[in-house]
């Protein structure tokens, strides 16, 4: 009887360790074109809802418009192939009066190690054009893009030293 339960305790110890093995299950692509349209598959998102594809650090990042909000792919590069990671959560801006806009903002780090930030937004107004972002070098125009009019930048300072103005 106390072999049948060092056998049953055994094989439970073994399951239980092989379910907090945390393996990396990322798919590799010949392509970044086919690492976005994976990752997109994988969020449920098709390639008519990428807002733009932007380089930053020697880095790609892929934003695009998701059923619950704005969504941020990073795309890894590794002996010549190609993987999708999702930055954050899917960001979602949901407002109740009478907001002209709203921003949220978080740090990232990339697999290469790349730290930054990332600055999202919606524009509510509809009378607001583009949002201009000052303190991150060069002041620059953020486009309001998609039919959620969205916003976004990736920044290489803290949030808290950033200043956006609506251009109207």
């Amino acid at each position: 009887m106390k072999r049948i339960w060092f056998i049953f305790f055994i094989l439970s110890f073994a399951l239980f360790i092989a379910g907090c093995i945390n393996e990396n299950t990322a798919e590799w692509f010949d392509t970044q074109n086919e690492a976005i349209e994976s990752g997109l598959a994988q969020e449920g998102a098709g390639l008519e809802s990428v807002l733009s594809t932007e380089k930053f650090q020697g880095e790609t990042f892929v934003f695009y418009e998701s059923s619950s909000g704005l969504g941020i792919g990073n795309i890894i590069e590794k002996d010549g192939a190609y993987s999708w990671k999702r930055t954050d959560p899917i960001v979602n801006f949901e407002v109740e009066g009478e907001l002209p806009y709203s921003t949220a903002a978080f740090p990232f780090q990339t697999d290469s190690g790349i730290s930054a930030s990332i600055l999202t937004g919606k524009a509510f107004d509809h009378t607001i054009q583009e949002m201009k972002l000052s303190g991150d070098g060069e002041e620059r125009n953020l486009r309001l893009r998609g039919d959620d009019r969205f916003f976004y930048a990736l920044i290489k300072v803290p949030y808290e030293e950033i200043s956006l103005t609506p251009v109207q």
